[in-house]
């Protein structure tokens, strides 16, 4: 193996397998602990021990087997998602044993992988929870929407729901230092009182029986960007609101997910008048910018603007849980979802 190196690598790992296609909401029994093997490295692979794990909103629809912009998880295998560990074997140059890597090697305690030193954590610019939180995927979504679709300018009014969600939390954040005025909903006390500590300016609770009175009032010189993060209700309740040319950025659809779904009809008839843009987006779509935007959001979290928003979930067996925790009302976890695998 060229440029090859390790330390002691177990030959089998503890997997989190999805055995059946869940239903409205994963269950532990849709899943099976089981061992699976790590190969050596091969040229420009490395293997890492898995220490933080991801649960992501995208993961049900793709475990169910829904029509999705992501394929379907195959049953048998364990669940890919985004991870960060360290790295104790490896055959490429660029990734020395002892880095930190992040992966898309899953729910499982180790693996080999494609190595990339465009993957290796460097510590100087965030601690490793940060590269799976604001100067990950999640943080790079918050950015990229909010920037290039919303384009937010100071001064402006910015709606955001699921505010105290993983991409809401930093959307919040980011809104701030732009100089807008920040409108966040979230759907507990707790949660109000966590996004009014990261710099909302109103925060409305999507359970309250006048919730579209209460919008309203919040949102009383009208909104110029809505950060979608549910659609449904929330997006029919928004629209009247929106000023003439705002713009719509609709990232995701919590309402179509889980045991509690309530998609709704939405009337987008208030888009024709006020000359309304609305624009879905998949980020990993522009790959090509992840390295910008990641530089500006590390800029931001040095100077203290930015902080990652976790909650983790210790136990690989406990995934599945923390997994449905997303989709369920009055669960009172807060920004980027994680499971600790191991210690690090």
């Amino acid at each position: 193996m060229s440029g090859s190196s390790t330390i002691d690598v177990p030959s089998e790992a503890d997997a989190l397998l999805l055995s059946r296609r869940p239903g409205v909401e994963p269950e532990a029994a849709d899943f099976e602990l089981a061992s699976v093997s790590v190969p050596a490295p091969r040229d420009g692979e490395v293997t890492v021990r898995n220490v933080l794990t991801s649960v992501d909103p995208y993961m049900l629809p793709r475990m169910q087997g829904r029509s999705s912009y992501a394929s379907p998880f195959p049953l048998g295998e364990p669940v890919a998602a985004d991870s960060i560990g360290e790295v104790v074997a490896s055959a490429h140059l660029g990734v020395p044993v002892g880095s930190w890597l992040v992966s898309h090697s899953g729910w499982r305690t180790y693996a080999t992988v494609a190595g990339s030193p465009a993957d290796v954590i460097d510590r100087r610019i965030g601690d490793p929870v940060a590269w799976l939180s604001v100067l990950g995927m999640t943080g790079i979504t918050a950015w990229f929407g909010l920037h290039d679709i919303g384009r937010v300018r100071p001064g402006e009014t910015v709606l955001v729901n699921a505010a105290a969600g993983a991409v809401g939390s930093v959307v919040v954040q980011l809104a701030v230092h732009a100089g807008a005025r920040v409108v966040a909903v979230a759907g507990s006390a707790s949660k109000l009182r966590h996004i009014r500590e990261l710099g909302a300016d109103e925060a409305v609770d999507y359970n309250a029986p006048a919730f579209d009175e209460a919008l309203a009032r919040a949102c009383d010189s009208g909104v110029d960007v809505f950060f979608d993060n549910v659609g449904g209700r929330q997006l029919a309740s928004a629209l009247p609101l929106m000023r003439p040319h705002g713009r719509v950025v609709l990232c995701g659809r919590m309402s179509g997910l889980g045991a509690d779904a309530d998609p709704g009809l939405v009337d987008i008839g208030p888009a024709v008048p006020n000359r309304l843009s609305l624009q879905g987006f998949i980020v990993v779509d522009h790959l090509d910018r992840w390295p910008g935007i990641r530089s500006e959001l590390a800029g931001l979290l040095a100077q203290g603007e930015l902080r990652p928003v976790i909650s983790i979930t210790d136990g690989l067996d406990r995934a599945p849980d923390a997994l449905a925790g997303l989709y369920r009302r009055g669960t009172n976890h807060i920004g980027k979802s994680l499971v600790r695998i191991a210690e690090d």
